[in-house]
């Protein structure tokens, strides 16, 4: 009898912990997916009619419209990398909506090179409605630094207007 009870203890306990793995294994596949599709390479989608730098119309009317940069903030992943996500803001100071606007970041080293960089489209990709102007609008650019940089290599950001396109 006493066998018998033991040998139900023993297979509650083995019930137990294949439901503990189990649960486990879930989730490290349910992070492990997440992580796949957040790594991809993030390229902006090409806006058709967006004006880009050299263009005389966006140079034209490129000083109405104003990029700040507010602050960075490094959040660490966990494969040795840090993620830069630099905050900013847009100021529309013409008298056009724009609809899409394209920006270049760059995170910068001590030997004033580029350490990495990206470009993003705050206006449609995160914005999806027009920046009125004498409107602005605050957005975040991520910047992936290079496992083999060390946080104390980076010595700034910048963030730059690319490309512009507004309604009519």
């Amino acid at each position: 009898m006493f066998e018998s009870d033991q040998n139900a203890g023993d297979r509650q306990e083995r019930r137990k912990l294949l439901i503990g793995l189990t649960a486990i294994a879930g989730f490290v596949i349910i992070l492990l997916i997440a992580i796949f599709l957040g790594i991809g390479e993030r390229k902006p989608r090409d806006i058709e009619g967006i004006l880009r730098a050299g263009t005389p119309e966006f140079d034209a009317y490129r000083h109405n419209v104003q990029v700040e940069m507010i602050e960075t903030v490094v959040h660490p992943n966990l494969i040795g990398m840090a993620q830069h996500e630099v905050r900013g803001r847009i100021i529309n100071g013409g008298d056009r909506p724009l609809t899409a606007v394209e920006i270049h970041g760059r995170m910068i080293g001590l030997d004033d090179g580029t350490i990495a960089e990206v470009n993003g489209l705050p206006i449609p990709r995160t914005r999806e409605t027009p920046l009125a102007p004498g409107d602005s609008f605050s957005f975040s650019l991520k910047i992936d630094r290079p496992g083999n940089v060390k946080e104390e290599s980076v010595k700034d950001h910048s963030l730059e207007l690319r490309g512009l396109k507004w309604g009519q």
